[in-house]
């Protein structure tokens, strides 16, 4: 079976080396394959076509329960930018074979066992299926003992040659290159009894790619007035803190807030104790709009904040009844001023952070203070202890009281 689908095999791999890169990178790679479960199938790994056949170093010998092979492998280009385990990578092919009972069919062809039994695009390699001349990217491997195409290229394997003038050939890094202890590409043929729903192939289990976190780090910083992370669920209120770090005593602050997504309305703020007494602040106002509040407190008696970290105002936070669970609506700090006593101004940098919606409420600071074993009610105010139910938080941890 194998011999019958060489012909076409190798018009794909010429095909795809015409548009390939003018230099040539060759890889010494390691691919073992396994059936699962194994009493199901067997299975095969070998070469694209004679020449590579030509740089073997040690290969299975033959249909079984698993099967590798170690061969000195020529860049085949670079795959299509899909959902596939090796989605954009450079190409370095092998041929598998995965051969059943009649009582058996082919699902896939994973990179790891799902104990579910459900596969998605990232969880399979990108094959080409082989059937009747259409060569094909498959989403689906309904057919079985085709000869499929897996790129066993990591990223992370370092090429050991090419065919450029300065570096070794094809022989030399044979010769002379390396190979990987473990299989640069463990793969599992994934077989399933005609007739059973699972193990099967879910084209739309394509998990969304997770956004950048690029929640400011305030832990370096000397002065800062920065947000919490805050958790929250659809059609919640809860309080955002705002904090307040400075290395000297300040007496005026000035700073707006901002939901960059349209998902909640700010309320109201609360000028908190925590750093000063309304008393001893005789100045605080704020100007609100419904995605933004700017908060000014200063004393005219030059009256200070004390020089520390800790909650300055706290903003109530009304969350959309239907709000998506997101972990990415942005929260900014910004146009922050700060200034001392004899009016010099304290440099302060804008801050995000990020407004989460989820199915659990809670607190998840971006960056902690000093770890004072103080403890906080979720509005920011210090407490002796934590013995009544509700939301604390000490040393930069959510403390939960039933």
């Amino acid at each position: 079976m194998k011999k019958i689908f060489s012909i076409v095999a190798a018009a794909l791999f010429l095909s795809m080396n015409a548009n390939a890169i003018s230099v040539t990178n060759y890889k010494n790679l390691y691919a073992e394959i396994t059936a699962v479960p194994s009493s199901a199938g067997e299975v095969y790994l070998e070469t694209v076509n004679d020449e590579d056949n030509s740089y073997v170093l040690d290969i299975s010998e033959d249909y079984g329960p698993t099967a590798f092979i170690m061969a000195t492998l020529a860049h085949n280009g670079q795959e299509s930018e899909d959902n596939s385990i090796n989605s954009s990578q450079d190409v370095y092919f092998v041929k598998a074979y995965a051969e059943c009972p009649d009582s058996y069919e082919l699902v896939c062809y994973s990179n790891k066992i799902n104990e579910n039994g459900v596969y998605g695009p990232n969880d399979c390699y990108a094959v080409f299926n082989h059937v009747d001349g259409d060569d094909s990217r498959a989403t689906s491997w309904e057919v079985t003992g085709l000869g499929d195409l897996i790129n066993i290229n990591k990223a992370s394997h370092e090429a050991d040659g090419s065919s450029a003038d300065d570096t070794p050939s094809r022989d030399e890094a044979f010769s002379s290159g390396s190979w990987s202890e473990t299989p640069d590409a463990p793969i599992y043929a994934i077989f399933r009894k005609k007739g059973e729903a699972t193990p099967y192939f879910d084209e739309t289990l394509v998990p969304e790619k997770p956004e950048p976190d690029n929640s400011t780090d305030v832990s370096s910083m000397t002065n800062a007035i920065y947000i919490e992370k805050t958790l929250s669920t659809p059609g919640s209120e809860i309080n955002l803190a705002v904090k307040m770090k400075s290395a000297s005593p300040i007496t005026a602050v000035e700073f707006t807030v901002e939901l960059a997504d349209s998902v909640a309305t700010l309320g109201t703020p609360v000028l908190s104790t925590q750093r000063t007494s309304e008393s001893r602040t005789d100045y605080f106002g704020y100007k609100q709009n419904s995605g933004n509040v700017k908060v000014v407190a200063f004393s005219h008696n030059n009256y200070e904040f004390s020089g520390n970290d800790g909650v300055i105002v706290t903003i109530p936070i009304q969350v959309g009844n239907n709000v998506a669970l997101k972990d990415r609506y942005e929260v900014k700090v910004t146009n922050v001023v700060v200034a001392t006593a004899d009016g010099t101004s304290i440099s302060c940098g804008n801050v995000m952070a990020y407004f989460v919606v989820t199915d659990t409420e809670g607190i998840n600071e971006v960056s902690t203070g000093k770890d004072d074993n103080k403890i906080y009610r979720i509005d920011g105010v210090q407490v002796k202890n934590a013995n009544q139910p509700g939301l604390y938080i000490q040393n930069g941890k959510t403390i939960l009281v039933k």
